[in-house]
């Protein structure tokens, strides 16, 4: 992906589209493996932790979820650490255009000189070229890490 925008030094997101082929097509089954295998998966879908392969894959490529994966660069080859995406994008007036965030970082990339430059760059992504304007996350109080994270961000409370 030589030339890509979102990318710096070796931190790289890159944009899942599900009619084109960029991306192996078991991406998706990768992802929901490492996030079973790394015991994420219902932390993450806590509102809907019994979600199957099937629904997990109807909702990463609905044309309604923009999905993002975020890669390292070592060696020259592109590295798998997470993903994002955003749900429910609307138009709220003539100037505020928002969407629903969420992050989730494998457990090989869960130290800070992963998660923030990877999440700054999903930031920049979202609201230099998405064009949102606002962005809403909703992180369970329990889970410390996350609510750390989104504050590290810019989240406020």
């Amino acid at each position: 992906m030589e030339g890509f925008e979102y990318r710096r030094d070796n931190h790289l997101i890159l944009p899942y589209v599900p009619d084109k082929l960029d991306f192996r097509e078991d991406v998706l089954l990768v992802v929901f493996n490492r996030l079973k295998q790394d015991g994420l998966y219902a932390t993450v879908f806590h509102d809907n932790p019994a979600m199957s392969f099937n629904e997990f894959i109807t909702f990463m490529s609905s044309r309604a979820v923009h999905l993002t994966f975020f890669c390292m660069i070592k060696d020259g080859i592109e590295e798998l650490a997470g993903m994002c995406w955003l749900t429910d994008c609307v138009q709220a007036g003539n100037s505020i255009k928002r969407g629903n965030g969420s992050f989730v970082f494998f457990k090989d990339y869960q130290k800070p000189e992963y998660t923030q430059p990877l999440g700054k760059l999903a930031l920049d992504y979202w609201f230099e070229k998405l064009g949102l304007t606002v962005v809403i996350g909703v992180t369970p109080a329990n889970n410390r890490a996350a609510v750390i994270y989104a504050k590290r961000l810019g989240f406020k409370e």
